[in-house]
């Protein structure tokens, strides 16, 4: 799937001479934390709540200010024609939840944001999993020698991979439900979305029943799955290679930070990173995704 096909068109704008008062307003008006600049139909640079608040009142600046004054001018962007999975590497990598799209002639087309991939990643996931399982589940084996050979095509974990494949998918979906959640529910650019997104981790959990699973079913695994789910998400991050997948886990389990299910709910993309991980290992969680949902062994809306 293409940017343009995802992106949204009406992107709110200013120009480099708009008063930073009018933009903080548009801001607020829209309930957003950054807004593209732009001269004509050019991109000139990007401005957020938080280059208002420290490039202008934190120095003295009045609101009449220019945005040219505070805006950052070194743009992030996107084509138009770009597939979104590498768009989306591209966002993970530079910690940013939207981008502004230019066309070939590099004129402002639209902006992507997260949300907008999370959504079309949820639709095409849908759609692929209604058309091989119209009933949502996986068709059984019709004999013996079917299951056998089922068993025999998927390959097998590194011996030292301490969770299982259902609660690997179980914890993959939730965190793609969670990522749709966040992207959608904290529009700001203005901070850092790693800090941002562990805050959101630890705010309002108990209306949030996505979140309070992931927490649940993070929190509740013994220390060694722990580090292996961590190890995973470097895998799938691109900090380690497949072959490096003892260094990956060593070093998940020396991390330093005390909470696994916070640092791991402040990634970007987690269920991504999880499932992509998997991938390069060799482990196939495709049909434990389609049979994961509503299963009491590992469902923990309960708990």
């Amino acid at each position: 799937m293409l940017v343009k096909d995802t992106m949204t068109r009406a992107v709110r704008t200013v120009a480099p001479e708009t008063m930073i008062c009018e933009a903080a307003r548009i801001m607020a008006d829209a309930d957003i934390g950054a807004l593209p600049v732009a001269a004509g139909d050019r991109l000139a640079g990007m401005v957020t709540d938080r280059d208002i608040a420290v490039r202008a009142v934190a120095i003295g600046k009045g609101p009449e200010t220019p945005v040219s004054e505070v805006m950052t001018p070194e743009v992030l962007y996107c084509h138009e024609d770009e597939d979104i999975g590498h768009v989306c590497s591209n966002m993970a990598d530079m910690q940013v939840r939207r981008l502004p799209v230019v066309d070939v002639d590099k004129r402002l087309v639209g902006i992507i944001s997260l949300a907008d991939i999370a959504d079309a990643r949820s639709r095409e996931a849908g759609a692929a999993l209604e058309a091989h399982y119209p009933t949502g589940r996986p068709p059984q084996p019709s004999n013996q020698w079917t299951c056998i050979m089922a068993s025999r095509e998927i390959p097998e974990p590194p011996a030292d991979f301490a969770i299982d494949r259902e609660m690997l998918a179980y914890i993959a979906l939730k965190a793609k439900a969670f990522d749709g959640l966040v992207a959608s529910d904290d529009p700001s650019d203005g901070s850092n979305s790693v800090d941002d997104r562990s805050m959101d981790a630890l705010e309002d959990e108990s209306d949030n029943p996505v979140q309070r699973e992931l927490h649940v079913a993070i929190r509740q695994l013994d220390e060694d799955a722990k580090a292996t789910l961590v190890a995973l998400a470097w895998v799938g991050r691109g900090d380690y290679e497949a072959s490096e997948w003892k260094e990956a886990l060593i070093a998940a389990r020396e991390r330093g930070e005390a909470s696994t299910a916070r640092y791991l709910m402040g990634l970007p993309l987690l269920g991504d990173y999880l499932e992509d991980g998997a991938d390069e290992l060799g482990i196939s969680v495709a049909s434990e995704e389609a049979a994961a949902m509503g299963d009491p062994d590992i469902d923990t809306r309960g708990s």
